[in-house]
């Protein structure tokens, strides 16, 4: 029904699958940030600041999450796998 992880290599395959997922990012080092650049915001995503424990959404998240909390994936992740896949067709044929 929904994920929520901090972890990437759950987070992709959700969305691959169509399972609604939240990415959980409270990573402050470079080390740890740099690993999501491009990736980021292909996610419904709750940015924590780990420092103030402040956090922000960008997606319409009201409340608190709970049962009844609706999630639907952004589908940004089309754009990229869209072409793979005409490339990988395209090869396979030729």
């Amino acid at each position: 029904k929904l994920v929520i992880t901090s972890r990437i290599h759950c987070a992709l395959p959700c969305l691959a699958m169509g399972t609604p997922v939240i990415f959980v990012n409270g990573f402050d080092s470079f080390v740890d940030s740099c690993r999501f650049d491009g990736i980021l915001e292909l996610f419904n995503r709750i940015d924590v600041n780990s420092k103030t424990g402040t956090y922000t959404n960008n997606f319409n998240l009201e409340g608190k999450i709970n049962e009844n909390t609706k999630v639907v994936n952004l589908e940004k992740h089309h754009a990229l796998a869209d072409p793979l896949r005409k490339t990988s067709k395209a090869f396979i044929n030729s």
